[in-house]
């Protein structure tokens, strides 16, 4: 779960710019409260990547019966570095987000309707919706929920990876005006370090070299070892 909190924390500097700008805009009417307009905004968001975090984590659980999940795990790492050595390799707008395009234009239709909504829910309605769309960052935390140990966990990566973003995202709403260009390009620049070494981190939990924490053994191959023995 450090991982996903570190992701978020390090991550916003890139919400600042993508996100940010939704945050700036949302439509807070005059005399309502700021902290409670944050607030659901962000529950919003943090409850549609918990949505994801379910979704992945079913589909990471079928990789792990199928022991494929460390191999996938070394494909992924090796792709996130890739990413920020090499991002023409790695174009969004095509291959297996392309198919994903009419969710996009239904979200945000969704969201041009919300904000001019008049619904006491509407900032929740646009923090939910905010965390459908197209972003690398999400992208890069499926990965880190496809890839947990349970289905729980990988809910609660994606909820921890939510509550991270979420501080920098709250202070826009608050101070949007003090955040210059030049501070969001510098701060954005700490983004891909920390993304080289999360893709390192899962190539080694792939390669199962045994070291604790960082790269535990593989255990999908222990029973049918025992299974084994005792034939």
């Amino acid at each position: 779960m450090i991982e996903a909190l570190l992701l978020g924390l390090f991550g916003s500097l890139h919400c600042i710019g993508m996100c940010g700008p939704i945050a700036v805009a949302l439509p807070i009417q005059k005399g309502e409260n700021r902290f409670i307009a944050a607030l659901q905004y962000n529950f919003g968001r943090i409850l549609a990547y918990s949505v994801l975090g379910l979704l992945f984590g079913y589909f990471g659980k079928g990789l792990q019966i199928s022991g494929v999940q460390q191999w996938v795990s070394v494909v992924a790492g090796t792709l996130l570095i890739i990413s920020v050595f090499a991002p023409s390799l790695m174009n969004l707008k095509s291959g297996i987000v392309k198919p994903l395009q009419s969710v996009y234009n239904l979200v945000k239709k969704q969201l041009s309707f919300l904000f001019k909504s008049q619904s006491k829910f509407r900032l929740f309605g646009i923090g939910f919706l905010n965390g459908f769309l197209p972003c690398g960052l999400v992208y890069i935390a499926i990965i880190g929920a496809i890839l947990s140990p349970s289905v729980i966990d990988a809910v609660l990566f994606m909820t921890v990876f939510g509550l991270g973003t979420s501080p920098s995202l709250a202070a826009l709403i608050f101070a949007s005006q003090f955040v210059s260009s030049e501070l969001k390009q510098k701060l954005s620049k700490i983004v891909p370090v920390f993304v080289v070494i999360l893709g390192l981190l899962f190539i080694l939990r792939g390669l199962g070299l045994g070291i604790p924490y960082l790269s535990p053994p593989d255990k999908v191959l222990e029973p049918v070892e025992t299974e084994q023995k005792c034939h």
